[in-house]
């Protein structure tokens, strides 16, 4: 299975620190107690503001314009199934793990090895019966004498709810939440702040 890596190109950085400050901006002038007053310096010459309430306004839309512009490129650089597909990765793999755990369980006293490839993606698209998987696993038996095998059933109930710890250690060990939740947030927050 190929696993998609996460690299976001310049112009999503660009647009997330764009986000990030406007963002933070926001925030400061809420928490911060930044006000603006009726004159401007910009290089120099004083420039006066009849109504300094209409460049919140101007921010607040400028924030939804770098949101907009920030969630369109992360989604230009395929980031989502970038994730998706190092979440199925992280997942499989820990499926896979279940797995082999139980087959080697079900063995009989002394086997500690078997021949064939099994995952639970395969096992997955087998027709169940009443919530169980069957395999059938091969055996070395003696040194020459060949091999043996035996059904193994396998409960469907030991893959339940394995997928909510690998999606927590996937938010945390991968760069969802710093490269999009963490703006995205702040971006709503900041929203959220200065409208309400």
């Amino acid at each position: 299975m190929s696993v998609n890596q996460l690299e976001m190109s310049e112009g999503t950085i660009r647009q997330r620190k764009l986000f990030l400050t406007a963002s933070i901006f926001l925030i400061l002038m809420f928490h911060g107690g930044v006000s603006l007053g009726n004159t401007l310096r910009i290089f120099g010459t004083s420039i006066s503001v009849e109504n300094p309430e209409f460049l919140i306004s101007f921010l607040i839309f400028s924030q939804i314009y770098l949101a907009w512009r920030f969630y369109k490129y992360f989604h230009t650089d395929k980031a989502y199934s970038a994730l998706k597909s190092q979440y199925s990765h992280a997942l499989s793999q820990k499926l896979d793990q279940i797995l082999m755990k139980h087959i080697f369980r079900s063995l009989p006293k002394g086997i500690i090895s078997y021949t064939g490839s099994h995952s639970y993606s395969n096992l997955s698209k087998t027709d169940d019966s009443k919530g169980v998987y069957k395999i059938k696993v091969e055996y070395p038996v003696g040194g020459n004498e060949g091999y043996d095998s035996t059904l193994i059933t396998v409960p469907k109930k030991i893959f339940r709810f394995q997928n909510v710890p690998i999606a927590i250690k996937f938010l945390v060990r991968g760069k969802i939440i710093s490269d999009y939740y963490v703006p995205m947030l702040l971006g709503i927050y900041a929203l959220l702040v200065n409208i309400v």
